[in-house]
């Protein structure tokens, strides 16, 4: 390792400049690459160092849409720091809400992902979720933070698991889909459940899928393919991104007398 690249030591004292921070690191972007330091003691604010000898080295691996580590970084002969690719794009969540997200791209993009996981079926990827999955339509998915992740042999269906987890709830939360995950009040989540059902076959399908997701099991296509036929019913026109699929949660907002009249309309019009 180039010794002039990474300075501890000067990183360290230089923490408040980290891009990223967490439970455990600190990263700092230094040109086309991402260097993650681990934090050395616990400082009573959350910051709980991992164990050098229990993060299992991934630094030979490699995939179009997981994050591995090029190499780590060594210190009295033990791990505390690793340098990955930096990828420029944004954390689903935030993806979701500034961007423009092409639905067909975002699905494809998934089943990229899907196809990596099946390389990886000994590999359990422990914390797995929305903030460390990034997105664009044009780099697709990213999963990042690989350091407490370990071999399991057969955890294939966790990772999908985990995976799908966390889209389906970011999606959700960007939707204003009121589920038990979010709802602070049950009557809310009834009402909604209702007013969907008047959607015929589709509102059953989007029903299900949230109901699937009350009871942690998540499943993003069915749901985002359920939300575009409501949609379709709704408009009487196919949804090219996320923000016209949020269109159909302000119109319920609105009551039933106006959805009723949209659907006539297009009933009568088509």
């Amino acid at each position: 390792m180039n010794k002039g690249l990474v300075d501890l030591a000067k990183l360290r004292k230089n923490k408040d400049n980290a891009i990223y921070e967490g439970k455990s690191s600190f990263g700092f972007r230094i040109g086309d690459i991402f260097v993650k330091i681990y934090a050395r003691e616990n400082d009573g604010l959350g910051h709980c160092p991992p164990d050098p000898m229990k993060i299992t080295d991934f630094s030979g691996f490699h995939a179009d849409t997981i994050v591995f580590p090029r190499e780590y970084i060594l210190e009295k002969g033990k791990k505390a720091g690793e340098i990955a690719d930096f990828i420029s794009d944004k954390r689903l969540d935030i993806a979701m809400k500034e961007d423009v997200i092409v639905i067909e791209s975002m699905t494809d993009n998934y089943d990229k992902v899907i196809q990596d996981l099946y390389m990886f079926d000994e590999i359990n990827m422990v914390d797995l979720c929305n903030v460390n999955i990034l997105y664009s339509d044009s780099n697709g998915f990213h999963i990042i933070d690989t350091t407490d992740w370990y071999f399991h042999k057969n955890s294939l269906s966790k990772n999908v698991y985990y995976f799908n987890s966390s889209i389906v709830r970011t999606l959700l939360d960007y939707l204003s889909v009121p589920y038990i995950g979010n709802c602070s009040y049950k009557p809310k989540y009834d009402e909604f459940i209702k007013k969907i059902s008047k959607y015929g076959d589709a509102g059953k399908r989007l029903i299900t899928s949230i109901e699937l997701a009350n009871n942690n099991k998540y499943n993003f296509l069915k749901l985002i393919f359920a939300c575009q036929d409501v949609y379709r019913i709704h408009n009487g026109m196919d949804a090219n991104t996320l923000s016209d699929v949020k269109e159909f949660t302000k119109v319920l907002k609105k009551g039933w007398f106006y959805v009723i009249l949209m659907i006539l309309f297009i009933t009568l019009y088509y």
